[in-house]
């Protein structure tokens, strides 16, 4: 969580800050994804908890295309 603050006090380090956000959405999203694909009773317990993920992960690419240095 402080690497996602680190912004905040030294915006040089925007870029490094998105890069991992992305990292571990995308890590956290395709392992979801994965146990729904696995197991689809899993999705009815976990629902808002996925939609957020995506969501946060798709954020995080559009960003890190936006905002290029």
């Amino acid at each position: 969580a402080l690497l996602f603050l680190l912004p905040l006090a030294y915006p040089q380090y925007l870029r490094a800050g998105l890069l991992s956000c992305l990292i571990i959405h995308a890590c956290l999203v395709a392992f979801r994804t994965l146990s729904f694909v696995l197991d689809s009773r899993a999705f009815a317990e976990t629902r808002s908890l996925a939609i957020g993920e995506w969501v946060i992960f798709l954020l995080s690419v559009v960003m890190v295309f936006v905002i290029k240095k």
